[in-house]
């Protein structure tokens, strides 16, 4: 239905078209994480796709390019490029920084869950910023409670390594 269509009730296009522009971008965020975890699997076509859609600028997008980009251990079909995936680091936190209030990430609540674990990959590898592994663990548990597979594996792996926490 346009939203044209609706009557004049300016609460009601509001909330229909803010509604409908989440749902857009949960799915895509889904979609992004999907050909990030095929792209580790060595699937090129996945990592051309994900190419393509951070071209949109997409803070998301972009993080699970660069953590394809960091971590390629395929380098005949993904090569590895830490210096790209670093510059496209330091754009990410930064965009993700606009939207907490005071611009650190002592509160995360204003992120998704896909914004928090992304973030904690790059905190706790000190990709493209300076490592933090207990602000690391802090946004992989935010990221895990909400149900993101990915963080709660890091965050597993953290205790099993005693990174950023007592090793468990």
């Amino acid at each position: 239905l346009p939203l044209d269509l609706i009557p004049d009730s300016l609460s009601l296009r509001t909330s229909l078209s803010l509604q409908t522009s989440l749902s857009l971008s949960v799915s895509l965020q889904d979609l992004s994480f999907s050909l990030y975890m095929k792209s580790r699997c060595g699937d090129r076509a996945a990592f051309d796709q994900l190419q393509s859609l951070s071209r949109n600028g997409d803070v998301v997008c972009l993080g699970y390019l660069l953590l394809v980009l960091q971590w390629s251990t395929i380098p005949l079909v993904i090569p590895s490029d830490k210096a790209r995936a670093a510059l496209m680091a330091r754009e990410v936190v930064a965009d993700l920084q606009k939207k907490t209030r005071d611009g650190s990430f002592d509160d995360c609540g204003a992120l998704t869950h896909h914004e928090q674990a992304i973030l904690g990959c790059l905190f706790c590898d000190g990709i493209g910023v300076q490592k933090n592994e207990l602000l690391a663990v802090r946004l992989m548990t935010f990221a895990a409670n909400q149900g993101h597979a990915q963080a709660q594996d890091n965050l597993g792996l953290c205790y099993d390594n005693g990174t950023g926490v007592s090793q468990d």
